[in-house]
């Protein structure tokens, strides 16, 4: 019978008490006194539980003003920027991303 409280614990004080596990690999360990053949607490393994697999769908969206002479410049521009950036974003996010995934829109403003 386990302990489970004060009283319970005390009249072990003096005992000899070991801690020992069951199972190879150990499933459970418990903390015994010797003297009276008693389990004074015990804990069995917990398995763990099984992660589900979810496919998550995502968009990266933005945009950045540049100065450019013209539309292939400002979307080379945008494009080095992603690009030196692409593995900060994929280390964070897993996705699989890679530098030639996205796409550039580029509109002209005055």
């Amino acid at each position: 019978m386990a302990v489970s409280d004060f009283k319970d614990l005390l009249t072990h004080v003096g005992h000899k008490v070991v801690v020992v596990t069951y199972g190879d690999p150990p499933v459970n360990v418990a903390v015994e006194c010797e003297d009276c053949c008693e389990v004074l607490v015990d804990f069995d393994r917990e398995e763990p539980k099984a992660l589900k697999i979810y496919d998550v769908h995502f968009q990266l969206n933005g945009f950045i003003k540049v100065e450019a002479n013209n539309e292939e410049e400002a979307r080379q521009v945008v494009n080095d920027i992603i690009n030196d950036r692409i593995d900060n974003i994929e280390r964070v996010l897993h996705t699989g991303l890679k530098d030639d995934d996205y796409t550039t829109d580029v509109i002209e403003t005055d």
